[in-house]
């Protein structure tokens, strides 16, 4: 995994609700969005403290490359794939991060090749 991040575009339902970058964290992947008060889904109470975990695929190239999960606080973002040695953040590379907007799954598409 190199460490340097990268930059990824953030989609709910589709529609382009972001964008930010991508950090090593660990075996998982930290998505830091660039608006400070950015909400991946609607929060279910007013504390924004509600964690979620959201099953997801990470590809690669579009090659599925591990399962995982996408852990959400409100106020973190951040990628576990079950493949711990799974090596996503490329240099030069993108990502596009999907999730749908009842927050059941979520999918991370990376391109080794840029925008």
């Amino acid at each position: 995994m190199i460490d340097t991040k990268m930059p990824v575009q953030i989609f709910r339902d589709g529609k382009d609700i972001g964008a930010g970058e991508l950090l090593p964290n660990g075996a998982a992947i930290a998505v830091c969005p660039n608006e400070k008060n950015f909400q991946l889904l609607q929060m279910k109470t007013d504390t924004n403290a509600v964690e979620d975990l959201i099953p997801m695929t990470f590809l690669l190239d579009e090659k599925a490359m591990s399962e995982g999960q996408l852990y959400y606080s409100g106020e973190y973002i951040c990628l576990c794939p079950n493949e711990k040695e799974l090596d996503l953040l490329v240099e030069e590379g993108s990502a596009k991060l999907f999730v749908d907007d009842n927050g059941t799954k979520a999918r991370l598409e990376v391109s080794s090749k840029g925008h």
